[in-house]
């Protein structure tokens, strides 16, 4: 890219200018190339990471759930009553609860 035209005099400086310009230009453009790939990989390894941590999570609860789960369910097996009216008393508060929302 030249910045000199036929019917400007001719300065070395000015040459030299227009070159550095072009120069800069095409290594500012190169450097955003290989920014902009780079944050793509490495929001790509984000995100393969926070899927795994997700995965995990999602895991550890089913696990405890799971766990908790059995152990209610053992609980209202032999305690019926008492299950009953936990399940009622919950029942009565949830409902308190939505209708002041």
């Amino acid at each position: 890219m030249k910045i000199v035209t036929p019917s400007t005099p001719h300065y070395p400086s000015v040459e030299k200018i227009s070159d550095s310009i072009g120069t800069l230009k095409e290594g500012v453009s190169e450097l955003a190339t290989q920014v902009k790939s780079e944050a793509e990989v490495k929001a790509s390894k984000m995100s393969v990471t926070a899927i795994e941590f997700l995965k995990t999570k999602l895991d550890d609860f089913r696990a405890e759930f799971s766990s908790d789960f059995g152990k209610v369910k053992s609980y209202v097996q032999d305690e019926p009553a008492k299950g009953l009216a936990i399940a009622f008393a919950a029942g009565a508060v949830v409902s308190i609860l939505l209708r002041r929302s």
